[in-house]
């Protein structure tokens, strides 16, 4: 009987062992590609997270400087300091634009379509800055920037990069667009508001 309880009780741990093996088969994949979709969604969130904190970075300067030659190279600047935590490559366009303040958008085209009221740059990997496209401009003399919201700009800040899966799991790539817009600070009332 002792023997017969034994030669069952091996027969059943040893049955216990190939079903955890085919438990195994069965979730193991699905536990990694839920562990690299966590850690694909964190390096997404991210890039869309620093891009977006990169277009504020850049509408904040622009807004405090009206009318003052240069505002667009500070703006610049300044979102391309706001991307230094993610990798060069990650980075395409910045556009700088007078905002429709209904909806946001440039007034004259597209965000890289733009032509007359805005500037357009080009991301340069190597020196992680943003370089003008030439053909476009938003001349400081050309901003409003008088008291209230009817005779004040509103300006845009517009930056696209993209999001390149590690695993390649879940496709190529993902591109990222953020913007932000915001009225240009009201100037004093001693300095001339219009050229």
């Amino acid at each position: 009987m002792l023997r017969r309880l034994h030669h069952l009780l091996r027969r059943r741990a040893r049955d216990e062992r190939g079903a955890t093996a085919v438990e195994t088969a069965l979730v193991l994949p699905i536990l990694l590609i839920l562990c690299f979709g966590i850690i694909e969604g964190g390096l997404l969130f991210r890039n869309a997270h620093t891009i977006t904190a990169s277009v504020r970075s850049g509408a904040r300067t622009a807004v405090a400087l009206p009318r003052h030659d240069g505002y667009q190279e500070a703006a610049a600047n300044a979102a391309a300091a706001a991307l230094g935590s993610i990798p060069a490559d990650a980075v395409d366009t910045l556009t700088i634009y007078r905002a429709d303040p209904g909806t946001g958008r440039p007034v004259s085209g597209g965000f890289e379509t733009c032509t007359t009221s805005c500037w357009r740059f080009t991301w340069d990997e190597g020196s992680r800055s943003f370089v003008p496209v030439l053909g476009t401009a938003w001349p400081a003399a050309d901003q409003s920037a008088c008291g209230d919201e009817a005779h004040t700009d509103y300006l845009g800040v517009y930056v696209r990069g993209h999001y390149d899966w590690v695993t390649g799991f879940f496709g190529d790539a993902r591109d990222i667009t953020a913007n932000t817009v915001m009225r240009l600070e009201p100037l004093p009332l001693s300095v001339a508001c219009h050229s």
